[in-house]
């Protein structure tokens, strides 16, 4: 009986000589810093999705409290009445005349008035319908 003979490629561990080791080393550094480069750009779009999606939810959040209470907030001129003698401030809308607060009056407030005084006093001339 005959034999046969052939010969087949076939993937072997084989010893690398010190160039091959050397290539393979910066082959190796240049590897990690790709999937290091990569794990930070995705991190980044990560922390970007999740920022995008926070802010979508507390839309949402908001939206449906307007919804719910029928109403929501809105820049409304707003007049402050001081009396001194009470020393109380009153916050009255100006669109539904409501008073929406009543507080003490504070620094500021006589402050303000003091800077008003010369203004509103009809004694001086001008300063008023007895004015001249």
């Amino acid at each position: 009986m005959g034999g046969l003979t052939w010969k087949e490629s076939r993937f072997l561990m084989c010893p690398l000589t010190d160039n091959e080791v050397r290539a393979r080393g910066e082959a190796l550094a240049d590897a990690v810093q790709r999937a290091d480069r990569l794990a930070a750009e995705n991190k980044a779009a990560k922390d970007t999705m999740k920022t995008e999606e926070a802010e979508i939810e507390a839309e949402i959040g908001k939206l449906a409290q307007i919804v719910a209470t029928r109403s929501e907030q809105r820049s409304v001129e707003v007049e402050l009445r001081a009396n001194f003698t009470l020393r109380l401030v009153e916050e009255i809308r100006t669109d539904t005349g409501e008073t929406i607060r009543t507080r003490d009056v504070e620094e500021r407030d006589k402050l303000r008035m003091q800077a008003d005084l010369p203004l509103a006093d009809d004694r001086k001339p001008g300063g008023g319908a007895a004015g001249g």
